[in-house]
This record gives structure tokens, sequence and C-alpha cells, in this order.
């Protein structure tokens, strides 16, 4: 059998320096960038907190903290089915960064049935309401409760 002219060609498949000098790269290049993602220039620290309506947990609701220095980058969370949340900076790390925030808590719209056969979908009769908070974070445990009103 005659070996193919691609087997004979002098770049190498796997094992040659310039392979080796160049898988080096990229795992270098790849630590660089998973180290620079989770790290960041503002101290964070944990942030956590309740969601409520009427007394009753609201879950699958939005919690974005803003800081007002415009200094860092929001952090947000999701309410889980006990209206709790725990927040997480823009690169991954829990926590938000120290100071004065607005909060934004959004709640889903009302669900809508399904378009029945030859219907067009139905729109929720109200907008998905935005409730608009502020909450200072400091050093130390934050611990927040938000209590919304029905619109």
């Amino acid at each position: 059998m005659k070996s193919s002219p691609v087997w004979n060609s002098p770049v190498r498949v796997a094992g040659g320096r310039g392979n080796r000098f160049a898988g080096l790269l990229v795992v270098s290049g790849l630590l660089l960038a998973v180290g620079c993602g989770k790290s960041s220039e503002y101290p964070l620290v944990p942030v956590t907190g309740t969601v409520t309506q009427n007394g009753s947990p609201l879950a699958g609701v939005n919690v974005m903290f803003m800081p007002e220095s415009g200094e860092g980058a929001p952090s947000g969370g999701l309410t889980d089915e006990s209206g709790k949340f725990s927040l997480q900076y823009n690169n991954g790390q829990k926590g938000a960064v120290l100071g004065p925030h607005r909060v934004v808590i959004s709640v889903p719209a009302e669900e809508v049935p399904p378009p029945t056969a030859g219907q067009p979908p139905a729109r929720p009769t109200k907008p998905a309401p935005e409730y608009f908070k502020t909450a200072t974070v400091k050093d130390g445990e934050n611990d927040f409760a938000f209590e919304v009103m029905q619109r």
C-alpha cells in the first residue's frame, strides 16, 4: 500500500515543537481569560434577600442591584420558590459592590393561555410590573427584605 502524500509532508500532526508551543499558547490564553473573569477590581460582598407580595413569597422574580456611584457593574439574582435570592456579579462571582444601590425588582408578566386554533396569541392584560427600591450594601452580612405592592 502506498503512503499518502499528506503523511509525507513536513507538517507534523502531533508531537512537534510547533504544536507544543501552539498548545502552550492556547492553554495560557485560556487560563488568562478564565483568571481575568474571576476577579473584580471592586470589592464584592455577599448579598441575599427575600421578595414578598402581601406577605407571600414571590418566585421567579429578577432582582437587580445597580451601584448609584456608577463604579462597578450591576449584580443580579432570581428568586426561588420561597422568594429568596442571592446576587451574582457580572463575572459570575457571588455578591455586589459596596455602597448605595438602586434596586430594580421585575415581576414576570401574567401567564396567558395558549392560542386556540386559528386565533392570534393572547396578550397579557397588564404589563410586567417593575418596582424600584434602594439599598446600601455594607461590609459584612447583607440580607434584604423587599415587599412589593400588587398593581
